[in-house]
Formats: structure tokens, sequence, C-alpha cells
């Protein structure tokens, strides 16, 4: 009813599941992608969203004009891609190693934001996102990207310790202010809690 999910259902099953999801692509027959993967995600990493107080990403009309525009994806970028989530990224989840991991992410994310650098200026949505990428690298962020279009990034952490470090000693941007927000991931799904309590 939503009309969502037709380029990608990796929102639908993270709703449903929770966890670290990697679908398959979606032949015409199939009316959503399916499932290639789900893994719990390490609980004791944390991910740090990085949200502008300005700037907008693409969404409905304006971001199907970008699909419909954006240039044919290579098929060794394709193969670059997977095999970035097949022999690095879902390994290191499953034996817990964050090098290897925030080191791939930030790879996987650079080569996928470069198949659309036409419509974005560069592997993030305009310059200024570019050129926040590269302050929060030069800070000491470690697997950086960029959710969706933008405007907010995200970093991984192999700790709260270490992501909350990070946020207070990260210098403040006054021209441009951020939302910095800790979160852990979810490896449940979402989930409706009925209560008979009219107070709530």
């Amino acid at each position: 009813m939503a009309s969502r999910a037709k380029r990608s259902a990796v929102g639908t099953f993270g709703f449903q599941y929770g966890g670290f999801i990697v679908e398959r692509g979606r032949v015409s027959s199939e009316p959503i992608s399916s499932i290639d993967c789900r893994l719990d995600f390490p609980l004791d990493w944390r991910i740090l969203l990085i949200q502008p107080q300005s700037g907008i990403g693409l969404s409905g009309p304006r971001e199907s004009d970008a699909f419909q525009s954006a240039p044919v994806v290579p098929k060794d970028t394709t193969e670059q891609l997977i095999g970035l989530i097949r022999d690095h990224i879902i390994p290191a989840i499953t034996a817990r190693d964050f090098n290897s991991f925030s080191s791939s992410i930030s790879k996987y994310g650079n080569i996928a934001g470069s198949c659309f650098s036409s419509i974005q200026g560069g592997p993030y949505n305009g310059p200024e996102l570019n050129e926040r990428v590269n302050w929060l690298l030069q800070h000491g962020a470690r697997g950086v990207g960029q959710s969706s279009w933008g405007p907010t990034l995200f970093s991984f952490f192999e700790s709260s310790e270490d992501a909350n470090e990070f946020v207070q000693t990260l210098p403040q941007d006054t021209a441009n202010p951020l939302s910095l927000t800790v979160v852990q991931a979810n490896n449940e799904g979402a989930r409706i809690t009925v209560s008979n309590d009219a107070s709530t």
C-alpha cells in the first residue's frame, strides 16, 4: 500500500527481522527481492548518526528520476561490491572483526556511491557531504558512509566508550552544526506493544 520495496527490500526485512540484512536482486516475477543473508549484528558495536541541520536527500519523484537518469552500473563493479559483502563484510561480522568490517564498509559505500557520481557530484550527495566525509575521516572516524541519498552520514565504533569519546572530542562546526546520535543495532525487528492502561 505504501509502494515501498520496489527497488530494495532491505528496509522491509530490517523492520521485520532486525539485524544485518543482505538481499538478492529481484527478478521481474517477484513482488520484492528475497533475503540472501541475515546476521545478528554485534551489540557492543555502536553506530554514530551524523545529521546536518540543513540539506535534504532525494525521495519520491526526484529519487525515481535520479535512478532513471543514472548510468548502468558496470558488471565488474557489481561483482566487486558482491565480493566485498561475501568475502569481507559478512565474515567480519561473524568473526566480530571490527577493523575488517569498518574498512570494508567504507570501501563499499565509496564504490557504490561513485556509481551515482554523475548525480551526486561524487561518492556522496553534494559537495558538503563529500567534504564532511573527508572531515570525519581526518578526525579518526571509521566505517563512514551515507544513508541512502543523505544527508545523514554514519560511522561505526567498536564500543560505546569509543563512540562517546569521539563525539566529545569532535570539533564543533558552528557554521554547519551537526546532530550527533549514538545508536545500537536492533537484532529483533519492530515490536508492537498493546497496553490496557488507559493512561498510556
